[in-house]
């Protein structure tokens, strides 16, 4: 009978290869997984810090009972309190059945409300906010708006909803109120571009320009609609981003009704 053979020195070294490779392996899962975690964790409270903002400020603005003559002549929102939270305060929109309900504002540049709430704190999810180059009290004929979508459902992610010519159907109007009147936005045209799209036009040279512009947005919609736009009209669109195409957009086109 042989003798059990001994382990030469070159069975040890992979053994001993063996053995370190799985604790290395071991070590770079646990790291990977509690990165992963923290990241999680991470966006979870930087989502809650935007909405627990953005709910206290709507139920600090809305205006109490006693303080609504009627309903006819008074927007929902205290401007006089949403200004002095920030200066910059220009609106605040709202749509039915959806989470779009936000104060907007507009800033001395497209840039900063890119990253900063309407309080004035540094946050991704950014805040509602007009183009610089518009007018404040939408005289206009094309008034943009910008906000983002966000992952969790909050600011413009509802905007982008109107990909879908279901959800279009069931979100028929939107309502816009600022410090001096109540607007009924309709919408009629939706479009997917990038962020080389060239929809961003807040004047035109003519009326005949003004209803190019609408019937080739018309033409290239996701939804179909009703709603008739004619050379008097003025627009609102509202710009956020969407997720089917490299470095999407989504713009939502809504004629502008006066209501009070």
């Amino acid at each position: 009978m042989m003798k059990d053979e001994k382990p030469t020195k070159k069975r040890r070294k992979k053994s001993g290869f063996g053995a370190l490779l799985f604790q290395f392996l071991f070590i770079a899962a646990l790291f990977t997984a509690a990165y992963s975690g923290w990241q999680v964790y991470n966006g979870m409270h930087e989502y809650a810090q935007s909405r627990n903002t953005y709910t206290h400020i709507a139920k600090e603005a809305v205006l109490s009972p006693s303080a609504q003559e009627t309903a006819e002549t008074l927007p929902r929102h205290d401007f006089a309190k949403l200004q002095t939270i920030n200066p910059d305060t220009i609106g605040w929109i709202y749509m039915a059945d959806s989470v779009v309900d936000y104060p907007v504002v507009q800033g001395k540049d497209n840039a900063y409300y890119l990253n900063h709430l309407f309080d004035g704190s540094s946050h991704r999810a950014g805040a509602i906010y007009m183009d610089s180059d518009n007018d404040k009290n939408f005289t206009d004929k094309n008034t943009i708006l910008y906000g983002h979508h966000m992952k969790d459902g909050s600011m413009f992610h509802d905007i982008a909803a109107f990909n879908d010519p279901q959800w279009a159907k069931t979100h028929q109007e939107i309502t816009m109120e600022t410090p001096d009147a109540v607007y009924r936005l309709e919408p009629f045209a939706g479009i997917v571009g990038d962020g080389h799209s060239t929809y961003v036009q807040t004047s035109f040279a003519s009326e005949e320009e003004f209803m190019q512009y609408v019937q080739d947005k018309i033409e290239h919609s996701t939804f179909a609609s009703d709603v008739v736009i004619q050379p008097e009209d003025q627009i609102v669109t509202l710009s956020t981003c969407i997720y089917v195409v490299d470095d999407g957009r989504y713009a939502l086109f809504c004629k502008l009704i006066k209501e009070r």
